[in-house]
C-alpha cells in the first residue's frame, strides 16, 4: 500500500522570468533539458514555468514510498517527470530560501508528479509529489575515491592506472532505506499501555486529548500540535508550538526577539525543518555522535566509514565497530565503523565540519562495503 512518509509546507519566490528552481545537490550551470509540462529537467535541478513572475506562492512537498495517487480536485495536473537524485537527498530551491525536505535515499531515480491551482499570483500554490522508482548506485559514478572525485569534468572519462574491481553491485528496494519509513510518533510500551485498557489511539486521542478525529483517520503532527498548549504567536500550529518549545528550554538565537515578524517564522521554519529531516534519516531514533571529519566532505544521508577513540567499556560489536588499536594506559580502543550522516555543522577555529552520524543500516553498509572493495587496489592517473 502507498504511504505518505512526510510533507513540507512552505512558501516559494518565483522570479521575475516567472520560474522557480528546485536543487538537488550542489548547483552548478547544466545543458538544458528536456520539458515535461510545466517542468523541465537537468542534471542536478528542476525548473518550474508559473503563470507570473515577481510573487511568492505557497508550496507544498510530499515524499512517497511509492507511485502516489493522483491528487483529488481543485489540483490540476501541471507535469510529471523522472530524474536522478544523485549527491543529494533534499531538495532546495536554487536562489531564494526554502526549508530543506528528506525526499529519499541517495543515488536513487525518482518520480515527480506536479499539480498547481489558483488562475493568478494572489491565489497560486504548488504541489510536489516525490516517489523513488528504482535504485541507480554506480561505484564507479557515485563513490570515486578522494581526492580524485573532483579533477575530472563530467564529459572527460577518468583513466585508471590499474582497473578497478569488478564486483557485485547491491541493488536494494526503496522501503528498506530508513528515509522511506515512518517515524516512531508513539514507543511501543504507549501501544502496549493503551491495548492493556482497551482502549484505540484513536479513542485516547478524543478523550484525553480532545481532538475531534475518526476513528482510522491519519494522524499527523499538525494534528496533534492543535490540541498542545501554544503561545498563539504564530499562525501555524507547528510552528507555534516549535516557538514554545524552543522559547522554554532558552535555545532561541540571540536576538530572536529584537528580528521581524517575516524573519522569526522563517526561522522558526527552517529549524523545525532541519529537525524533521534529522528525524526522516533516523527513523527508529538510533543513538547518534558527532565525528569530526578533516578531509573530504560527505552530503547529508550519505554514509562513510568513520574513526573514532572510544573508552573499551562503551565497545559494542552490535554496532559492527571493528578495533583497530588499543591504548592500555588510557583503557581506550581505535574503532572503525559505518555511519550515515544526520546533519553538518562547522566547527568553531576549524574549516572542517563536524557530522552528527548513527549507525548505518544493512543498505547503507552494503554500499559502503561494494565501494570499498572496487577500489581497493586500484589507483586513479591524475593527469
Amino acid at each position: 500500500m502507498t504511504r505518505l512518509i512526510r510533507a513540507l509546507d512552505d512558501v516559494i519566490c518565483i522570479d521575475e522570468c516567472r520560474s522557480f528552481q528546485l536543487v538537488f545537490g550542489d548547483p552548478h550551470d547544466n545543458e538544458p533539458g528536456k520539458r515535461h509540462g510545466c517542468l523541465r529537467v537537468d542534471s542536478d535541478l528542476v525548473s518550474f514555468a508559473s503563470r507570473a513572475g515577481d510573487h511568492c506562492a505557497a508550496i507544498r512537498l510530499e515524499a512517497w514510498d511509492a507511485q502516489p495517487p493522483t491528487a483529488a480536485e481543485p489540483w490540476r495536473k501541471a507535469g510529471e517527470t523522472r530524474f536522478t537524485g544523485n549527491s543529494g537527498v533534499w531538495v532546495e530551491t536554487r536562489f531564494e530560501p526554502l526549508c530543506s525536505f528528506l525526499i529519499g535515499p541517495p543515488h536513487f531515480e525518482y518520480g515527480l508528479a506536479v499539480y498547481t491551482v489558483g488562475a493568478d499570483h494572489k491565489t497560486e500554490k504548488w504541489l510536489l509529489r516525490f516517489w523513488p522508482v528504482r535504485d541507480v548506485f554506480d561505484p564507479l559514478r557515485h563513490a570515486l575515491p578522494a581526492p580524485y572525485a573532483d579533477i575530472y569534468e563530467d564529459d572527460e572519462p577518468p583513466v585508471w592506472r590499474v582497473e578497478p574491481a569488478r564486483v557485485p553491485v547491491p541493488v536494494s528496494a526503496a522501503t528498506d532505506w530508513p528515509s522511506l519509513q515512518p517515524s516512531r510518533s508513539y514507543r511501543p510500551d504507549f501501544h502496549a499501555w493503551l491495548q492493556g485498557r482497551g482502549v484505540t489511539l484513536h479513542q485516547y486521542l478524543r478523550r484525553k486529548r480532545g481532538i475531534d478525529i475518526e476513528d482510522g483517520a491519519e494522524i499527523t503532527p499538525e494534528l496533534l500540535a492543535l490540541a498542545e498548549g501554544r503561545p498563539n504567536r504564530f499562525t501555524d500550529p507547528l510552528v507555534d508550538r516549535h516557538y514554545a518549545e524552543l522559547n522554554m528550554e532558552n535555545r532561541l538565537p540571540e536576538g530572536f526577539e529584537n528580528r521581524s515578524a517575516h524573519d522569526r517564522e522563517r526561522w522558526l521554519r527552517g529549524d523545525l525543518a532541519d529537525r524533521q529531516r534529522v528525524e526522516g534519516l533516523n527513523p527508529h531514533r538510533e543513538s547518534d555522535y558527532l565525528v569530526p571529519v578533516h578531509e573530504g566532505f560527505v552530503a547529508v544521508g550519505e554514509s562513510f566509514r568513520a574513526w573514532r577513540w572510544v573508552e573499551e567499556r562503551y565497545l559494542s560489536k552490535d554496532h559492527g565497530q571493528e578495533v583497530v588499536a588499543r591504548d592500555v594506559l588510557r583503557r581506550q580502543v581505535l574503532v572503525t565503523e559505518i555511519v550515515t550522516v544526520l546533519d553538518s555543522e562547522q566547527v568553531a577555529g576549524s574549516s572542517w565540519p563536524c557530522y552528527t552520524v548513527r549507525k548505518a543500516a544493512p543498505v547503507e553498509v552494503a554500499r559502503v562495503l561494494c565501494a570499498e572493495a572496487t577500489w581497493c587496489d586500484a589507483e586513479l592517473d591524475a593527469r
